[in-house]
């Protein structure tokens, strides 16, 4: 660097940094950063070369696609892989509709300049950082990143779409359907993936953010998040105690199956303690190995169900004709 420029330091290092590798560098002595604010003692730096972004190594984690008064849509995504990126490799974009013209995809750069996004990390992206910081609990202010122009994701439906390259790396459709339907309003209600490693376009894997987070956490672990544990029966239902009024403590009931083998169709029906069905989830649909199917105490006709202990039919019919059927239990609670 040239010895006249005060904005900038050069550090040589004996070994080459390895690709992927996160370092940290810690600084033992007061420095003022490039814009001259004192540095404290032992603050530490992670640095790194990047990979290659690869489809599945981010997520489309949360988005707000319908803001309140005065704010903007954001959407954050999640470092799922144990890779070390730069997302100035990427483009986040939209699919416009506009009859009788076929669908076009839009996209727009997100930085041209390197921005590293390290394993397990948020990121969100949004037209104004500032009107969604005045709006939502914020925990992590650096997660944060103007993109501007900014893609336009319409209030009703609509679709997310990133891309390294020409790679698509993720993409979600989204419908306002989705959202809690008790809510009385969703102006400003985030829909949040439950789990990172499930499926993006699975509607289960989706649900507005809590209440009591400020019905959205954009930067951080997200208010319905559920990770399954992998080392489960075929059938586990839990909580074994779920409420379901949106204030982000077990406010859904999980069917979590692990099959040994593929090629199985699942139904799953709720039934009531006198044996009446309240609510069909699916019905013969074809699922994979591993997965999980949401119920969030809403009924058939689209009411949320009393309070009291249900039971969960579970059948499954894999591809040899063997039908297998579990009954479990779980107790639909509320706050007094």
């Amino acid at each position: 660097p040239d010895i006249n420029d005060n904005s900038k330091v050069g550090l040589f290092f004996e070994n080459p940094l390895e690709n992927g590798k996160n370092y940290k560098l810690t600084i033992s002595k007061n420095l003022k950063n490039c814009i001259g604010v004192e540095m404290k003692n032992d603050t530490v730096l992670q640095l790194g070369i990047p990979e290659i972004i690869e489809t599945g190594d981010i997520v489309i984690n949360e988005i707000l696609f319908n803001p309140l008064t005065g704010g903007e849509d954001y959407v954050e995504i999640y470092n799922r892989s144990d890779k070390l990126l730069d997302i100035s490799q990427l483009e986040i974009g939209t699919v416009k509709i506009s009859p009788p013209n076929p669908p076009d995809t839009l996209w727009y750069e997100i930085t041209d300049k390197q921005h590293l996004f390290f394993s397990g990390d948020y990121l969100v992206f949004t037209k104004s950082p500032e009107a969604v910081k005045s709006q939502y609990i914020i925990k992590n202010p650096d997660a944060f990143i103007e993109v501007n122009p900014f893609p336009a994701y319409n209030n009703e439906e609509g679709t997310v779409l990133f891309k390294a390259d020409s790679a698509i790396i993720d993409a979600f459709t989204y419908n306002e359907n989705m959202q809690y339907p008790l809510l009385q309003y969703v102006d400003g209600v985030a829909l949040e993936r439950i789990n990172p490693e499930g499926k993006t376009n699975d509607k289960n894997n989706w649900h507005s953010a809590a209440e009591s987070a400020g019905f959205g956490t954009p930067g951080y672990v997200n208010s319905q998040y559920f990770q399954e544990n992998t080392d489960v029966e075929e059938i586990t239902v839990e909580p074994e105690v779920f409420s379901p009024d949106n204030d982000g403590k077990d406010d859904l009931l999980n069917i979590i199956y692990n099959f040994a083998e593929p090629g199985n169709s699942l139904s799953v029906i709720i039934y009531n303690k006198n044996g009446k069905a309240v609510r069909s989830l699916i019905e013969n649909e074809y699922v994979g190995t591993k997965g999980m199917i949401t119920w969030d105490g809403i009924t058939d006709d689209n009411v949320k169900a009393p309070v009291g202990i249900y039971i969960i039919y579970i059948k499954s019919l894999n591809s040899n004709g063997t039908v297998k059927a579990w009954k479990k239990t779980a107790v639909l609670s509320t706050k007094w």
